[in-house]
Order: C-alpha cells, then sequence, then structure tokens
C-alpha cells in the first residue's frame, strides 16, 4: 500500500538535511502557491516544528531539532476553534465562509501531526497510513464543517 504525503509531509522532507530554504524556493519545489507555504510555516513555526530567520525580507525556513509533537487532543482542538473564531471575528470574516475556512485550518492543524504519527506508528509496527487516514476523517467528521458554531 502507498503512504499517503501531504503537503506539509513534503515540506518537511525538504528541509529534513538541516538546511535553510527560503520560502519561495520552497512553493517552487513543492509546486504550491506562496500564500500556501506560509499558511503551512506560519503554522509549523508556532507549533515549533520550524525556525524562520529573515534576510532582507526574504523568509527562510529550517527545521527545529525538537520535534516531538502530539497527537491532537479535544482540548487542544477547542482552543484552536476559539483562536480561529476570535481572529476571523477581528478580521470580519463573513458567516458563510467561516465553515469552510475553518475546516481548511482543522485539517491543516491535523496535517502538521502526521509526521509524529507515523513515526509512533512505525514504532509500534503498526499501518500508519490506514490508522492516520481513520484518525483524519474521524478528527474533521467530530469538529469540521458543522461542529463550528
Amino acid at each position: 500500500m502507498e503512504e499517503l504525503k501531504t503537503g506539509v509531509d513534503e515540506l518537511l522532507a525538504l528541509l529534513a538535511g538541516g538546511q535553510r530554504i527560503s520560502v519561495p524556493d520552497v512553493a517552487k519545489q513543492l509546486k504550491q502557491s506562496e500564500k500556501t507555504v506560509q499558511n503551512w510555516v506560519d503554522f509549523l513555526v508556532e507549533e515549533k516544528l520550524l525556525g524562520i530567520e529573515y534576510k532582507f525580507t526574504t523568509p527562510y525556513i529550517y527545521k527545529n531539532a525538537q520535534q516531538k509533537r502530539m497527537v491532537m487532543r479535544q482540548e487542544s482542538i477547542a482552543e484552536l476553534r476559539e483562536q480561529f473564531l476570535g481572529r476571523a471575528t477581528d478580521k470580519n470574516i463573513p458567516a458563510d465562509k467561516l465553515a469552510e475556512l475553518w475546516e481548511h485550518h482543522l485539517l491543516a492543524a491535523v496535517e502538521a501531526k502526521q509526521p509524529y504519527f507515523a513515526l509512533e506508528a512505525q514504532k509500534r509496527g503498526l499501518q500508519g497510513a490506514v490508522l492516520w487516514q481513520r484518525y483524519t476523517e474521524r478528527v474533521i467528521g467530530e469538529h469540521g464543517l458543522r461542529h463550528l458554531a
């Protein structure tokens, strides 16, 4: 069975050698928009998985040495939702756009946890790809579109 790779997985793999790469170069290599890559980077920096430094106005990212992460808990999802709604309110995001943006935000948060999940599954000799798919479907199903309010 082929393992499912996300954009965040590919980003982390690019940085596996310990080098610093500019966000524009990462976007080109992954064939993603700079905005998409920057969103991933912002989250991964917040989670302390990546570091970022600027040379003039160009952001360069690198993988932090400490990579321990946890699978998302109910409490962290509730906190993530509260923060999302607070920022959405501050930015006057229309209510009809909130559900779609929330699901995208939640999925990005879940995807950022995948490398840790895969590592832990591998340590236990489990089928990580199958478990990851089930976990992602469960989290999105339990906390996605219809659970925003």
